[in-house]
């Protein structure tokens, strides 16, 4: 978006690209996708002043960037899960769904790696 200088975006794809060298990627990548009122309301009730006046097209931009990175993403599994409904801090049948779902992808992840 030609935010920031071309020098300093160089310097950010040169910190990604190392970390990216440096570390190993996640084995499963979970992507909590909402639409954009639920994103709204949760940022309301987050509370925190500085994000409150966030302006809506900002918002859809970075949506739109995160759509198309987690349709590239290619460095492991993907479990994409539509969170607009998905209460699995507070709804203990929610979070036994999230669980049987990435279990369904990541058969490790239950601590299962010859499954």
């Amino acid at each position: 978006m030609r935010k920031i200088s071309k020098r300093d975006w160089e310097t950010y794809q040169g910190f990604y690209n190392a970390i990216l060298d440096a570390i190993r990627p996640p084995d499963l990548m979970i992507y909590l996708r909402c639409s954009m009122r639920t994103l709204r309301q949760r940022i309301k009730l987050r509370g925190r002043k500085m994000e409150q006046d966030i302006p809506l097209s900002y918002l859809r931009r970075l949506d739109r960037n995160y759509e198309s990175w987690i349709a590239t993403y290619d460095m492991g599994d993907v479990l994409v899960l539509e969170s607009d409904e998905l209460d699995y801090v507070h709804d203990l049948v929610h979070r036994l769904d999230v669980m049987e779902r990435i279990e369904a992808v990541f058969p490790a992840a239950i601590g299962c790696p010859d499954c």
